[in-house]
C-alpha cells in the first residue's frame, strides 16, 4: 500500500525537474511508502530520458506522458490523481526543492 503520492506535473522543464528529482531522491521516508509520479504534458525536451535515469535511483518513480494540446495544468494534475495509488496526494512543481522529511511530515500531519 502506498502512503503518499507525490505528483509533479511538468512541461519542457527538464533542468528544473532534475532539481526536484534530486531532492526527492534524498527523502527520509522512515516507515512510509512513497510513490512519485511525473506527469509530462507533452514535453519535447529530454524529460523522459531524465526520468528514466532517475528511475534507477528512486523507488516507485513513474513517468506518465500526456499528449500535448496546449498547456493544461489542471488537466495534467487530474491525470496524476487518476494514476495515484497513495492515501495522501501532494503536488510539487518542477524546480521545487523539498526537505528530506517532506513526504513523511505530510503523512504525519494528515495522520494527526
Amino acid at each position: 500500500m502506498i502512503d503518499v503520492s507525490i505528483i509533479v506535473p511538468t512541461y519542457n522543464r527538464c533542468a528544473l525537474l532534475e532539481k526536484t528529482l534530486i531532492s526527492l531522491m534524498q527523502q527520509d521516508k522512515k516507515t512510509i511508502v512513497v510513490e512519485i509520479l511525473i506527469i509530462d504534458d507533452g514535453s519535447t525536451d529530454n524529460t523522459k530520458l531524465l526520468v528514466d535515469e532517475y528511475k534507477k535511483k528512486i523507488d516507485n518513480l513513474r513517468y506518465i506522458y500526456v499528449e500535448h494540446d496546449g498547456y493544461r495544468g489542471g488537466y495534467v494534475r487530474n491525470q496524476g490523481i487518476k494514476q495515484a495509488k497513495g492515501k495522501i496526494i501532494v503536488f510539487l512543481d518542477s524546480g521545487m526543492i523539498v526537505d528530506s522529511l517532506f513526504a513523511y511530515e505530510h503523512f504525519i500531519a494528515h495522520e494527526r
